[in-house]
C-alpha cells in the first residue's frame, strides 16, 4: 500500500497537484480496530509514504554514486526533517550504514522544501528533488 500510494503521489506532484494527506484520519474506532473491516491502516501512513519516497530517492542516488566515500553531508529543509530521516529513523539508519558514517544528515534552511543536497568533501553539491525535477 505504501509503495502504491507513493507512486500515485509521485504522479500527482509531477502534474503540479499538491497532495495534502495520505491515509485515514485516526479516529478512535480505527485506532482500536473496531471500525476496520479489511485493508491497511496505520496512524502514520502519510509519513510512511513520504519516508518511502525520500528513501527511494536517496538509495537510488547512492547506489549509482561512484564517489560515495566523498559524501560529507546530506542536507535537508527543516520542514522535511521527519520525512527525510524517516519513520522510526529508517532512512537515516540505512543510509548511514551504507555510507559507513554516523550523523550524515544535517538540517539547512537554505535547502528548498522537497529537496535534499548531497554535499561532497571537496565542497561540490548535488541537488535531488523528491518530485523528480532536475536541478
Amino acid at each position: 500500500a505504501i509503495r502504491r500510494c507513493a507512486g500515485v503521489v509521485d504522479l500527482l506532484e509531477k502534474g503540479k497537484i499538491t497532495v495534502l494527506r495520505c491515509g485515514l484520519h485516526p479516529s478512535e474506532g480505527l485506532l482500536t480496530g473496531r471500525d476496520i473491516l479489511a485493508g491497511p491502516f496505520h496512524e502514520s501512513f502519510g509519513q510512511m509514504v513520504a519516508t518511502y519516497r525520500y528513501g527511494k530517492l536517496l538509495t537510488g542516488f547512492l547506489k549509482k554514486e561512484k564517489a560515495r566515500a566523498a559524501i560529507k553531508n546530506i542536507l535537508f529543509n527543516p520542514l522535511d526533517a521527519a520525512d527525510v530521516i524517516g519513520y522510526k529513523r529508517v532512512n537515516a539508519g540505512y543510509l548511514e550504514a551504507l555510507l559507513k558514517r554516523d550523523k550524515v544528515f544535517r538540517v539547512s534552511a537554505c535547502v528548498e522544501p522537497k529537496s535534499v543536497i548531497v554535499e561532497y568533501a571537496d565542497g561540490s553539491r548535488r541537488t535531488l528533488n523528491v518530485n523528480g525535477e532536475k536541478r
